[in-house]
Order: C-alpha cells, then sequence, then structure tokens
C-alpha cells in the first residue's frame, strides 16, 4: 500500500510518542536498537528526576521540512512526560507530616490574626466551674461538722463519779436534756446528731450508769448502746443529816432527793425510833453514814432500808447495854452519839465530850451544845450571837434542859463507840480553837479564861 511522504511524517511521529510513553515501563530488547537509533535525531528529552519536581522550560521550535519544501509553523515543545510513579513521588515529598494538622494550624492562625475581643466578663463555663467548687468546699466543711468536728468544748470538766438513771422507754431526746442538764455532755443537739450517725439510736439501753462531768458525746453513747450499767456506789459522810443525804444522792444522780426524804419518813423497820411530833424525820440519825454499793436499779425506798439495816449491825450489843447503863433509851444514846459526831472532829476528843454531857445529865445540868443550834439554822456560823441561843425550839439545848428530842445527824462508829466508853474525867465545860483543837475545864472561871485565850 503506498503512503504518501505526509502520512510517513505522521506515522512516525506516533511511533515516537508511543514510544517516550513507554519508556519508563518497556525495556526494548537489542533487536529494536536499530530502530531506537534511528529516532535519535527526534532529540527526546530525557525524564526528571525522581524527587525534584518537573520545571517546564520552553523548548525550542524544531524545524520541520514540509512536503513542497516550505517551513512550518514553530510548535510548542510538548510536556516532558512525567510517569504516574515519579508524579505520586512527588506530591508525597510535598505533603506535610502526619502529626501535623493544617486545618487546625489553620484555624489557630486565623484565630490569632483576629483582633482581640474585650473582657465582657467570666465566661458561662468557667462560672460554673467556680459555682461547682464553691458546693464542693461548703459540702465538705459541712459534712466535717457534722461528722465530730464541731462538739462544743464542755463547760464543766469533773471526773468526781456521778450517776444516772435512764429508765425503760425514756426517747433518746428526753436522755440527751438529761445529759446536758446534768452537764454530762455539752450540747444535746451534737449527742442527737453522733447518736444517729452510729446508726443505735434505737439501741440505748435503761440503766444506772456511772458518768462523770465533761464527757464525749461518742464515750457516753458507747456506754448507753452497750448496756454498761454500774453498781451504784455511794458514800454518806460522818455527821451528816438527812437535809444533806438528799443534796448529795441528787447531785450523784441516784435518786431524787424528794424520793429520799419520803421514803425515809415512811420507813418503818427499827423499833427503838423515838417518836416525837418536834421530829421532822423520825429516821433522822438512823441511816448509818458508811460507802455502799447497790444495783443500778436501787430505788430511794432500797437505799434507806440498806442504810437503815447497816445502822442496826453497827449498834453493837455492848452499845446497847451501855445505854441501859446510863439509864438511856436506844434512842436517847443515838441522840447523845449524834452530839458528840458534831461537837469534835478528832477521834480522842469524843470520850471526853461524851463524858462531859453525861456528866451534865447526872448533875441535871443544860447540855448547851452548840451543834444543836447549828441544827436549826439555815447555814452553819463559825460563831454563834447571843440571839442565835434564844431561837425557840426543843432542839434549842441552852433553853431546854436534857437531851433534844431527838438526833440532829448520823453518827459513825467511832461515835457510837464514845457514847458507850466515856472517858473518866469528871469535865462539866469545854472549847474549841479556831483550828480545831479542844480545851476542857472543871469549873466555869477557868473555862471563861480558855474561852478569852482561844477564842
Amino acid at each position: 500500500m503506498a503512503v504518501d511522504n505526509k502520512s510517513t511524517e505522521t506515522k512516525e511521529e506516533v511511533v515516537s510518542f508511543f514510544r517516550r510513553a513507554l519508556g519508563e515501563v518497556v525495556d526494548f530488547t537489542e533487536e529494536s536498537a536499530g530502530s531506537r537509533k534511528a529516532g535519535e535525531k527526534q532529540s527526546l528529552p530525557k525524564p526528571p528526576e525522581p524527587v525534584k519536581p518537573v520545571e517546564e522550560k520552553k523548548p525550542e521550535p524544531e524545524k520541520n521540512i514540509a512536503r513542497d519544501k516550505e517551513p512550518e509553523p514553530v510548535k510548542p515543545a510538548e510536556r516532558p512526560f512525567v510517569s504516574r510513579r515519579e508524579r505520586k513521588a512527588a506530591k508525597m515529598a510535598q505533603m506535610p507530616e502526619p502529626k501535623q494538622r493544617p486545618e487546625r494550624d489553620a484555624s489557630r492562625k486565623a484565630a490569632a490574626a483576629r483582633p482581640e475581643k474585650k473582657d465582657k466578663g467570666e465566661s458561662p463555663f468557667r462560672r460554673k466551674l467556680i459555682a461547682i467548687a464553691a458546693i464542693v468546699c461548703i459540702s465538705v466543711v459541712t459534712a466535717c461538722a457534722f461528722l465530730g468536728g464541731g462538739e462544743p468544748e464542755p463547760k464543766v470538766v469533773d471526773d468526781t463519779s456521778i450517776y444516772i438513771r435512764i429508765p425503760l422507754g425514756m426517747g433518746a431526746g428526753n436522755i440527751a436534756e438529761l445529759l446536758e442538764e446534768q452537764q454530762i455532755i455539752s450540747s444535746r443537739t451534737y449527742f442527737l446528731k453522733r447518736l444517729r450517725q452510729s446508726g443505735r439510736d434505737g439501741d440505748v439501753q435503761s440503766g444506772t450508769y456511772k458518768v462523770h462531768k465533761g464527757m464525749k458525746s461518742d464515750e457516753v453513747i458507747d456506754i448507753l448502746v452497750n448496756g454498761r450499767v454500774a453498781a451504784i456506789r455511794f458514800t454518806i459522810p460522818e455527821g451528816y443529816n438527812l437535809n444533806e443525804m438528799a443534796k448529795r444522792l441528787e447531785k450523784e444522780g441516784i435518786c431524787k432527793g424528794a424520793d429520799f426524804l419520803k421514803a425515809a419518813k415512811e420507813y418503818k423497820g427499827l423499833a427503838y425510833v423515838g417518836v416525837s411530833p418536834a421530829i421532822e424525820n423520825p429516821m433522822e440519825g438512823y441511816l448509818f453514814p458508811d460507802t455502799y454499793e447497790v444495783p443500778s436499779d436501787a430505788t430511794a425506798k432500797d437505799i434507806v432500808k440498806l442504810m437503815a439495816k447497816t445502822f442496826d449491825e453497827q449498834l453493837t450489843d455492848d452499845m446497847r447495854e451501855a445505854a441501859a447503863k446510863y439509864d438511856l433509851s436506844i434512842h436517847e444514846f443515838v441522840t447523845l452519839a449524834s452530839l458528840i459526831e458534831k461537837e469534835v472532829m478528832d477521834d480522842d476528843d469524843r470520850p471526853k465530850v461524851a463524858q462531859v454531857f453525861l456528866k451534865r445529865l447526872e448533875v441535871e445540868m443544860p447540855i448547851q451544845s452548840c451543834a444543836t443550834i447549828q441544827y436549826l439554822l439555815k447555814e452553819p456560823k463559825e460563831d454563834l450571837t447571843f440571839e442565835d441561843l434564844k431561837i425557840d425550839s426543843p432542839y434549842n439545848t441552852y433553853e431546854n434542859p436534857g437531851l433534844p428530842p431527838g438526833p440532829i445527824a448520823s453518827p459513825g462508829e467511832k461515835a457510837l463507840e464514845a457514847a458507850a466508853h466515856p472517858s473518866a474525867t469528871n469535865y462539866l465545860y469545854f472549847v474549841a480553837d479556831r483550828k480545831g483543837k479542844t480545851y476542857y475545864s472543871e469549873t466555869f472561871d477557868e473555862h471563861m479564861e480558855k474561852v478569852e485565850k482561844y477564842r
């Protein structure tokens, strides 16, 4: 098939194009070397380096000889061929590192480029955080106060033991009120709060408990909910009268003072107790002063009964015989012992004072015991006045002969022994100085000299 020159040139151009396109992927054999040499006259440009970007160069226009030997218009140089692999490598080289985020960086740059806005106050988010923090702080402080850090300091701290009685069925509120009134705890409110927190507010057990003033609420709760009832232990000093006993028992929480006085007045267990309209309470002097321990549920009646029984045991047969020896009834003998108890404090002086009183009874001389006048006063005095000595009462031994109607206090063992075994002396008078030392005399003149000297 005949092909004109123009067609032949076109064919060569097509072949040259495909050769260039396949140059990167086709490894031509030696047989085609001649063909490549034939095409060297085309001066095909070499492909660029793999990593370097391709720079476009304006190729010089090639001279083509047309069929009619006339020059053709200059054609722009074709763009150098770049394979797909090269294009991909060049693109990857131009991309930023994977960890970088261009869009975030761009947004930050844009934000930095924007003009600053004037502060219009805290943001809602910040205000919300502040509010939450404040609530947390308040909650912590409240919790600390609620959980035991807020117990008020006690007004009074006294380790002296006292007893409180919790009746069966007594509510927590009444218990807390009782404890606060007795100054055992400092705060009723705090006690109830701690009791609720313990989860044992319904476990408080009835009974009598040994406590003291100024205790911590947790200590008291532990005693009450574990039922650590105590045997009641109390001491009645020698020379106490019934009113003083009642006050002491109530102060220690053992029983009400009024209940004790009532129980004493109603007690009928001793046959030798004197009966007289002048005696306010027949059991005066017949409740023995001692240290006692009774069950936690002991009542005022139980206490009176125990003390009276103890007195009867302390009144020995020897004492009863001594009373008969001095022509005294048991009631008179106990009354005499009560005067001895209140007049002197030294045990060595008691038998001497007993002898003075018995001697005066023997000679029918007024007893003139200052202790009987003190019994009539609301408050004791260091020095009696002449007006005091004129008080109208059967108990005034300055105005009335003999012994008073009944005992003025509870005599102890030493006073009872002294009444049964007085000293072998002839004293009729005695006086004590400011320090309690007693001086004795047989005559009135001698007595007045000592009064002037030591009083």
